[in-house]
């Protein structure tokens, strides 16, 4: 940042990653109705999970929470930073990029997308005038039914909504009762941050090391027969269990002064866009071991762009 003046600009920084996610979102939906044309070919029948999570994310191999994460910063850009002098632009890319955060299917990435807009709701609303305050509330109270409606009636997103829920779906994975005589296959994340923390607990202090972490779990999964997260080689899913239990107390106090320094910075300036990064850092973070490829590469440029932006 300091030797390329082409990206000191903040707000070329901005519209390239709006660009770049609403191409990306194009592409996703351009293939999925492909390879729905090729199962017409086939059989008469429409595949939704095309159009969903994984199956939509294909093309690129991209994980629908990592995803969700870049979309999500870039709402936050259209709803908190004026980047085009035309009104209609930001409305056609937030379309775009929140069609995209729906399909991509990270519940987590809903979460904060739904704290995002909220926080944009309440600010655009603090600024507006009466009459201003009136007709966003008249909009909203006739849009946010609509798109609820509209989404509901998607089978796949109605089935991970009720999934989710646990009802017709019976979703207990987080259920401690649930799990207790259960497989790991049934237990989902409870059962991983419980291998995690019995680890941690024997070394709180410093941890086992940061090279060591892959082989620890390993040898934890093998201890206690946990077959399925041996053979597809879970982590922690939880970045702050992961640095508990590779640097201990020390490691995880470092990376939360780290994250209080963006939300600080984002307070007293009154940024809400920084605020929005802090967001999707610190709560995806409750879910997901977000320093592999895609989030190291989230997080480390734009934690460097915006403490020199600043």
């Amino acid at each position: 940042f300091l030797v390329t003046p082409p990206l000191n600009c903040r707000k070329v920084i901005f519209k390239s990653l709006i660009f770049a996610l609403s191409a990306f979102f194009l592409i996703c939906l351009l293939n999925a109705f492909y390879r729905q044309y090729l199962l017409y070919e086939r059989v008469d029948h429409f595949n939704w999970y095309f159009f969903y999570r994984y199956d939509f994310l294909e093309i690129f191999k991209q994980h629908p929470t990592y995803v969700s994460m870049y979309m999500n910063l870039a709402i936050g850009f259209l709803l908190f930073e004026r980047l085009w002098t035309k009104n209609y632009w930001p409305i056609i890319f937030f379309i775009i990029l929140s069609s995209g955060l729906v399909l991509a299917g990270s519940r987590m990435g809903y979460a904060l997308f739904i704290l995002i807009c909220s926080i944009g709701i309440v600010q655009h609303l603090r600024k507006a005038s009466y009459g201003q305050r009136r007709l966003i509330l008249i909009l909203l109270s006739c849009l946010l039914p609509l798109a609820s409606f509209l989404l509901w009636k998607v089978p796949i997103i109605k089935e991970r909504i009720l999934y989710t829920l646990g009802a017709d779906y019976e979703y207990k994975y987080n259920n401690g009762e649930f799990i207790k005589n259960k497989l790991e296959v049934e237990q989902g994340r409870l059962l991983l941050w419980k291998d995690t923390w019995e680890l941690i607990k024997e070394r709180p202090i410093l941890g086992y090391g940061t090279g060591s972490k892959d082989q620890v779990l390993t040898n934890k999964y093998q201890k206690e027969e946990h077959q399925l997260f041996l053979n597809r080689k879970y982590n922690t899913h939880n970045i702050y269990l992961e640095f508990l239990l590779t640097g201990g107390i020390l490691k995880l106090t470092i990376y939360l002064l780290g994250l209080s320094l963006l939300f600080y910075m984002g307070y007293v300036k009154k940024d809400l866009i920084l605020v929005s990064f802090f967001l999707i850092i610190f709560l995806t973070g409750i879910t997901e071991s977000i320093f592999r490829a895609q989030g190291i590469m989230f997080f480390a440029f734009f934690y460097c762009f915006f403490l020199y932006d600043e």
